[in-house]
């Protein structure tokens, strides 16, 4: 049994199911096929498999959290929209992908940088095409000082600032200034959906 020392302020003994404080968690992981009643094992972490069956009767009463994962590697590629921080190997897959902080001529690293949920947290899902590297600074300016970004189906990404500057910076890291009004602008929301195709010939 443990005993605090004097003044610790801790419980002689942790009630059943607690440890250090905070509620024990038992991770299974069940196929979607098995819940619709197929006879793949489900998997308890640090324990190995089970009957697909008792996967399904600890699933009934158990808290669910939807991860997606990539059917080549088996990597989790969208961690649900219950959680707000990503799991670590999604947080090394984005950082290596993306090395620099994502706002327009700012060159802070990866290892300087957080995860900014693209789409804010909980309308937009914890997941790699949500999630972009921004230091503290550029992530507190897109967060609170009505900054907005977004990348294209080209790769570009695009940074307009409250006064309707429109900053581009393509894959290769070039930064380049936007006209502050161009063809399809409405003048509600982003604006920088219509940058050109550089793969199609003029007027794009």
């Amino acid at each position: 049994m443990f005993t605090p020392s004097r003044g610790q302020g801790l419980p002689r003994v942790w009630p059943v199911g607690v440890l250090g404080g905070r509620r024990a968690q038992i991770l299974i992981r069940v196929s979607l096929s098995t819940l619709m009643g197929g006879d793949d094992p489900g998997d308890i972490e640090g324990l190995g498999p089970i009957p697909a069956d008792v996967a399904r009767a600890f699933a009934a009463g158990g808290t669910w959290r939807r991860l997606v994962t990539d059917p080549t590697t088996n990597q989790v590629t969208d961690y649900g929209t219950t959680r707000y921080e990503p799991p670590q190997n999604m947080t090394d897959r984005i950082k290596e992908n993306e090395p620099y902080c994502t706002a327009p001529g700012c060159s802070a690293t990866a290892r300087m940088t957080e995860l900014d949920h693209r789409t804010p947290f909980p309308l937009g899902p914890t997941s790699d095409d949500n999630l972009d590297p921004k230091c503290r600074r550029c992530h507190v300016l897109k967060t609170h000082g009505d900054f907005e970004d977004e990348v294209d189906q080209h790769g570009n990404r695009f940074w307009r600032t409250p006064t309707g500057h429109v900053y581009m910076r393509t894959p290769d890291g070039t930064t380049t200034e936007l006209p502050r009004t161009h063809p399809g602008h409405t003048g509600h929301g982003p604006t920088y959906r219509t940058a050109p195709n550089p793969d199609e010939p003029p007027p794009f």
